[in-house]
């Protein structure tokens, strides 16, 4: 399944399982809509461990939950 493969895909689905569009998570986290958008779109991979934290906090995830790295 290309969701379980995939980090922008599943930060997607986790930000429309809490009703969270990009403008609110970059707001919850302090981080920019840039930023939020970019992970989403897969055009950057792998956030800073502070940003994966932050983000997967707001979701209510651990970060490897999105990121196997992470």
């Amino acid at each position: 399944m290309r969701v379980k493969s995939d980090p922008a895909a599943r930060l997607r689905v986790l930000m429309a399982e809490r009703d969270i569009n990009t403008q609110e998570l970059a707001e919850l986290t302090g981080l920019s809509v840039n930023t939020i958008s970019s992970l989403r779109s897969g055009r950057v991979k792998t956030p800073t461990i502070e940003n994966a934290y932050l983000i997967a906090e707001v979701l209510g995830v651990e970060p490897n939950t999105i990121w196997p790295n992470r």
